[in-house]
């Protein structure tokens, strides 16, 4: 006996096979509440003659659902089949409104399960219900295959040993979800088994997950540590630069002030007014110039200096005095002589010669001192200390040249240059001109590693919280992923073999639902798109795909009025005879480049190539406004196109090639527009007499000996821009009347040309 077929029947997939004709069971098929009328799923058997006829059909009960549910719900119902297989079918409906149905196959004798048909049939199926059923399942084919596509077929099972049961009262019924108390209920506790033997999307996914994020994790706290101690080192050093230009702009400023202090002593002359001065700049000790020599005796007695040192002092920088009459201002420590840290500034005077202005470096150690976390002191181009780091090594007029940084700086002639020693300090050098010093600042980078490693401390307890947290929510989320990977593997697998009319609808709004509506829009996206390319083939401009997608140009059909324009080759026969095949296509492939070219700059559109004629057109699919700019479009690209021709001729005589020689035949009228063809191939035209009549004023430019034939309608639109000359009227049996005929010699506003 052929295995019967045991299914049930909805409103939307009509009839859903839960056993199919091999035996194979359909394992967890979904429904929705809408699927079904009144909150009745009616199930049915289909008692097969052989696998692909039916012989009769059985409702053999039916699953019951309440309008109303406050809980999870769920009605099971066992039958057997032909041979003699039990079969559990156990559905339960959520939450969400979703009923799911399981299957089961018995294995154990011992089980009595409740029949759903032979001696227990509620009623066999009516006529016109039989008929409808008998279609549903005929529409669906062939029925050795699980008609649901939302099933999974589980294997074959030889469970033929089982006995038969006796008959019992068949009936389905709903009844309120409880925990499992009965533990004789080994149905239940087969089907659990076989669920909880696999293992789940959601467990997958959140080893694999969890796995991946440590991994990233490890490279990115790996990566960020060594990148992160890099942009630290970086910043130091920014910071390093920054601060040795501040100190540098006010040193600069403060000997600008000292120069027009000392300019300002210079002018006074009375003994009262320069020991008011000395009181009021209590920083300043001394001037000496060839006329004068100013002292803060106040000063000078506190400390107990005499007036002899400070001569002693311009001596001994005698010099650095002499580069002062060149006009180079040089500041130089005075510490050691005077006993007090003091520096001289000798200043450049008219007539070659100079001052010198003693005063104390206390403004100096404020400006380089001014950041505890940044080192800056100031040498000069010998490398002995002016002012910063340790005031005893000022007073000692220490020379630092065995300090890496200065003899760095002594071996360097760059005004501004920088230097890492041993990946722990950097330096930054600042040569300043006015009083011949330079500044130094330097920093300490180990700070930098300990900054890292700590941020690393904080990233790995942060990833972990994360990981932690992305474990507990991709769980409950993986759960949900499989039914709509499911649906968007079927649609994905339709769409790759060319059929774009996918459906996929769903009433969530997360981020799945998200997914399928984007889905479901990429495949109208793509049938839009597919039918716009077999419509238009090779678009002359992709603004024409861009109207097609958003529905701005029919495809049916549509009255135009156009201009259209042929474009061919004279003699193309005998010039062809002249290339060599691969020659041959070289060349028509450049000629169709110049050709393209012209026409798409003018507003035109290539219609299509027809050996060495190229039918082009203007106002379809795409006007430029009115008729008549298309008109004169039209004519202006084949005034142009003829001057490109000269060009291409050049080219072709220069490489020994014969030159080529066109005509063009242009008319305007109205034309019928669409797409034109077969399902395998179509494209986008316009056909009409005014099509036609253009293509044969093109061939009649070789009798008329002319480049550019237009007809009566084009000449009435473009009659104010161009000079013609009227030819012989087109006659032919498939137009009522004859055709004027003018050729194009030029525009209105320059002379005429040579045809």
């Amino acid at each position: 006996m052929i295995q019967p077929i045991v299914g049930i029947k909805l409103k939307s997939k009509r009839f859903v096979s839960l056993l199919n004709a091999k035996g194979q069971i359909a394992k967890h098929v979904f429904v929705y509440r809408d699927d079904f009328d009144g909150g009745k799923i009616p199930v049915f058997l289909c008692k097969m003659q052989t696998e692909a006829k039916i012989q009769k059909i059985f409702k053999i009960g039916q699953i019951e659902v309440p309008e109303n549910y406050l809980q999870q719900i769920s009605a099971n119902a066992d039958c057997e089949d032909a041979k003699k297989n039990l079969i559990r079918i156990t559905t339960t409906l959520n939450d969400e409104g979703i009923l799911a149905i399981n299957v089961a196959i018995s294995q154990n004798k011992k089980y009595k399960p409740l029949k759903l048909y032979q001696t227990n049939v509620i009623s066999e199926i009516e006529a016109q219900d039989y008929q409808d059923l008998q279609n549903s399942l005929l529409d669906y084919g062939d029925f050795v295959k699980c008609i649901s596509t939302d099933a999974e077929l589980l294997p074959e099972e030889d469970i033929s040993k089982n006995e038969i049961l006796k008959e019992t009262n068949s009936k389905v019924k709903i009844e309120k979800k409880k925990k499992k108390e009965n533990t004789s209920d080994e149905y239940y506790e087969l089907a659990e088994k076989a669920e909880e033997s696999k293992t789940s999307v959601a467990g997958k996914l959140v080893v694999s997950v969890m796995l991946v994020l440590f991994i990233v994790a490890a490279s990115i706290i790996l990566i960020f540590r060594k990148n992160f101690k890099a942009n630290l080192v970086e910043k130091e050093k920014l910071f390093t630069n920054i601060i040795n230009e501040r100190v540098v702009n006010e040193m600069n400023s403060e000997i600008d002030e000292l120069k027009a202090r000392a300019a300002l002593l210079l002018k006074m002359k009375d003994s009262e007014i320069v020991n008011s001065f000395f009181s009021s700049n209590k920083d300043i000790i001394a001037l000496i110039s060839d006329e004068t020599e100013l002292f803060n005796y106040e000063y000078l007695y506190a400390n107990g200096v005499k007036e002899e040192k400070f001569l002693e002092a311009v001596k001994v920088n005698k010099q650095s005095a002499s580069r002062a009459k060149y006009g180079k201002t040089v500041i130089k420590n005075v510490s050691h002589i005077l006993g007090h840290r003091t520096a001289v500034l000798f200043i450049p005077l008219e007539n070659k010669k100079y001052c010198s202005l003693f005063f104390t470096v206390d403004k100096f150690d404020d400006i380089c001192l001014s950041n505890v976390d940044y080192v800056s002191y100031i040498v000069d181009k010998k490398g002995f200390i002016i002012s910063g780091i340790d005031p005893q090594l000022v007073l000692t007029n220490q020379n630092l040249c065995n300090d890496p940084m200065v003899a760095a700086y002594l071996k360097n002639n760059e005004e501004k240059f920088e230097l890492t020693i041993d990946d722990s300090i950097y330096g930054y050098f600042a040569e300043v001109s006015n009083g011949e010093f330079a500044v130094v600042t330097t920093c300490s980078l180990s700070g930098s590693s300990k900054k890292a490693m700590h941020i690393s401390r904080e990233i790995i307890c942060l990833v972990i919280a994360i990981v932690l947290l992305a474990m507990i929510i991709i769980w409950f989320i993986g759960k949900r992923i499989s039914v709509c990977a499911k649906a968007l593997t079927e649609a994905t697998k339709k769409i790759s073999h060319g059929d774009f009319n996918v459906n996929l609808k769903t009433s969530s709004h997360d981020e799945l639902g998200t997914l399928t509506r984007a889905f479901d829009n990429m495949a109208k996206s793509l049938m839009v798109r597919d039918n716009a390319k077999r419509a238009l083939g090779r678009f002359a401009s992709p603004l024409l795909e861009e109207k097609v997608q958003n529905g701005e140009l029919k495809l049916d059909g549509e009255n135009k009025f156009s201009t259209v324009m042929f474009i061919g080759i004279r003699n193309f026969n005998n010039l062809s005879k002249r290339f060599r095949a691969e020659e041959l296509l070289e060349f028509l492939n450049n000629y169709y480049d110049v050709i393209k070219n012209n026409v798409i700059k003018n507003g035109g559109y290539i219609d299509k190539v027809m050996g060495d004629t190229v039918m082009t057109t203007w106002g379809t699919p795409v006007s430029s406004g009115t008729p008549k700019q298309d008109a004169v479009n039209a004519v202006m690209s084949a005034l142009k196109l003829r001057k490109a021709i000269i060009d291409f001729n050049v080219d072709l005589e220069a490489a020994g090639k014969p030159p080529v020689t066109i005509g063009c035949g242009i008319n305007t009228g109205s034309v019928v527009a669409g797409e034109i063809g077969c399902d395998e191939f179509s494209s986008y035209t316009c056909i009409g007499p005014i099509v036609s009549i253009a293509a044969m004023a093109e061939k009649l430019n070789k009798k008329y000996e002319s480049t550019i034939l237009i007809t009566e309608n084009t000449y009435n639109l473009v009659k104010e821009f161009v000079k013609i000359e009227e030819k012989t009227p087109l006659t032919s049996r498939d137009i009522e009347k004859n055709i004027k005929l003018f050729a194009v010699t030029g525009l209105s506003n320059e002379d005429k040309d040579e045809e």
